[in-house]
Formats: structure tokens, sequence, C-alpha cells
């Protein structure tokens, strides 16, 4: 269990680059972020300056080409590849723009997905209790192919929660929505990591739902800086 306020993700010099034809592109030029326990940062910047290739690399889904990176306290370069998704599963959970649910797995058989990927026990009282949570009790058996885009975007923040993680990476959750649902996506994201005691890391466009966290850093020239 982390004590609020305790150093859960921190990351520092990080840089990656590009080589795009004979041109190299310098993405990340030594950006620096420390996440504590129960706080959300928002991360906002223009489209193509490396935001979601900065959540890669904190998830370590993308390796940087320098820098360091520990979660909670443990430096992520010393994980064995071998074990890196199963600790990465355990220690986070993540929501995409576009959702990546399994078609051929029903709503529950989504959330449940998380567990098997972590190696930990599919709990479907668990992820009854979040279907709940977000308003699906009743679709817990549906494809998500009938889903509207805001109910398969609350499938994938319950997913992301499913094994208690410390941590959540949101790469634009309500890019893919409408401006109502959007809000309602956002609304139930804090709500229930505040509910859970997620740390939050969010990038979004959206100047009023960054605004939302605990602290808002914009992406800039490869550094993150303060908005």
């Amino acid at each position: 269990m982390n004590t609020q306020g305790e150093i859960i993700l921190r990351a520092e010099a990080l840089a990656k680059g590009f080589t795009i034809g004979t041109a190299r592109v310098e993405v990340l030029c030594g950006a620096d972020i420390l996440v504590r326990a129960g706080k959300s940062v928002s991360i906002r910047g223009e489209s193509g300056c490396g935001k979601t290739t900065l959540l890669n690399i904190l998830s370590r889904m993308e390796n940087p080409d320098s820098g360091l990176l520990q979660w909670q306290g443990r430096e992520v370069a010393q994980i064995r590849p071998a074990r890196l998704a199963r600790e990465r599963g355990r220690f986070m959970g993540m929501v995409f723009q576009s959702y990546y649910l399994v078609p051929e797995l029903d709503v529950i058989g989504n959330v449940l997905l998380a567990a098997k990927v972590a190696g930990m026990k599919a709990d479907k009282a668990r992820a009854r209790e979040l279907l709940e949570r977000v308003g699906l009790k009743e679709r817990l058996f549906a494809s998500p192919l009938t889903l509207s885009g805001g109910e398969r975007q609350r499938v994938a923040v319950a997913r992301a929660l499913m094994n208690r993680p410390a941590l959540m990476l949101a790469d634009e959750p309500t890019g893919n929505l409408d401006e109502k649902s959007g809000a309602v996506v956002m609304d139930m994201l804090l709500a229930i990591c505040a509910e859970q005691g997620a740390s939050l890391v969010l990038v979004t466009h959206n100047r009023a739902f960054a605004a939302r966290a605990d602290e808002s850093l914009v992406l800039h020239d490869g550094r993150l800086i303060p908005a």
C-alpha cells in the first residue's frame, strides 16, 4: 500500500528521438516528471509534440534513448524483459483514446483480461463491482461491438482499474467522444481514481479537463514545464 504523497513514479532526463529518412527528430529532450501517490498530473501539448511517446516510455511500452525511470522506487531498466508485462499490469492501468477492447470477449471478459495479463486471479466479483460503478451493470455480457463510444471507454476504465493499480495512465481518453460523453467519462475517471487511491497521469488537449488535475504540465520542446 502506498502512503499518500509517496513518489510512485519518477522519470528524470528522458530523451527519445527518431530517424525519419535522413533527418533526426528529437521528441523528448530531458523530460522530468514525479507522480505522488493519490495525486493527478495532466499533460498538454501540441499535436505531434511527443505526449504519447512519453506515456509509452513511462509504461515501458517503448524504451527511452537515455534517462531514468522508476516505478515505486525500482528502476524499470532492472526488470527482466520476461517479467515486464506482468509487473506493468500489476503497477499500472492504461486507458487509450481508441479503447482497445477485444471484440470476441463480452464486457466482463474484457475487464477480467487485465488480471490474466498480469498473472493475477480473475476476480469476477471485482469486475462486476467496477462495471456497476461505471454504470454498466446491465451490459456485463454484451459484445463491445454493441456499445456506444462512451460505454466502450467506461469498460476500458473498469479494465484499467481491475488490478487495483497504484497508477493510471490515460492517453486522450475523451478524444473519440462527443463533448457530453467526454465530460461523463472524465468525471468518472477522476472520481474512481480518487475512490481507489490511484494516481493519474492524464494526457489531454482539453484545457478544462487538464485544469482539474492536482498538477498541470505542458510538453514543450521535449521538456515538461508547468502549465
